[in-house]
């Protein structure tokens, strides 16, 4: 998705930008040590690295934000290159578990995150 290939499965939709987009990757699922997690397959941190190599090789942005919400999402994002002009915003440290807890009423909504080491983010 990110390298614009197009998809046969999902949605089918594919990343499409170029050298003055701006892009916002938001990803909500589970995550383990240098992994996020996907239904069928998980993407490894040396595959995202290569991806965003190749991205920031054929101008697929001017800029990147990327909010992700996974244990040990901290793990994908610590040590990538400056080079990248690649923003990250994930809510845990790198060795770190995340919760979340939603509560519904009929008039709104709200949901807290917070680490296992007991700091509220959220």
């Amino acid at each position: 998705i990110l390298l614009g290939h197009r998809m046969s499965v999902g949605s089918m939709k594919t990343l499409r930008s170029g050298p003055n987009d701006y892009v916002f990757v938001n990803f909500v699922d589970h995550g383990g040590t240098e992994t996020l997690g996907f239904p069928n397959d998980d993407l490894h941190l040396e595959d995202l690295n290569a991806a965003l190599h190749t991205m920031h090789e054929q101008g697929k942005y001017k800029q990147m934000l990327w909010y992700v919400e996974a244990c040990y999402s901290g793990s994908m994002f610590e040590n990538l290159s400056p080079d990248f002009r690649t923003l990250t915003s994930p809510p845990t440290r790198p060795l770190t578990h995340t919760r979340a807890a939603t509560r519904v009423s009929s008039t709104w909504t709200s949901m807290r995150i917070w680490e296992t080491a007991g700091v509220s983010t959220g």
